[in-house]
């Protein structure tokens, strides 16, 4: 997990602030820039339409939400009906009714 202390150089003098997400999302308005991930920027009320934002691209993106189970868990018997029930048309319609497209679940 890289931090502010591990920015190596600075040549633009930036002033790094490191903020968690739901403060970082609502202090954008007075910020000159910041990262924040898409559910915390929709969550304080940002119109992923109309701001002028970076987005990463969604292929070959490896920061894409996933189930993680603990490693004693990974063949137990409920781990894949739990997948199989969150991974359902009915749940990504939700999402893309929810988050107004702005978060793009990864299954079809």
């Amino acid at each position: 997990m890289p931090t502010a202390l591990d920015i190596a150089e600075n040549p633009k003098s930036l002033t790094i602030k490191e903020l968690d997400d739901p403060v970082l999302a609502r202090s954008l308005p007075d910020l000159d820039a910041g990262v924040v991930i898409t559910e915390w920027a929709y969550k304080a009320g940002i119109d992923l339409n109309k701001e002028r934002l970076a987005r990463e691209s969604m292929e070959n993106n490896p920061y894409i939400n996933f189930i993680a189970v603990n490693e004693n868990n990974a063949h137990a018997q409920w781990v894949q009906p739990l997948v199989k029930a969150f991974q359902q048309p009915n749940v990504r319609a939700k999402l893309l009714e929810a988050y107004h497209g702005a978060i793009i679940p990864s299954w079809s």
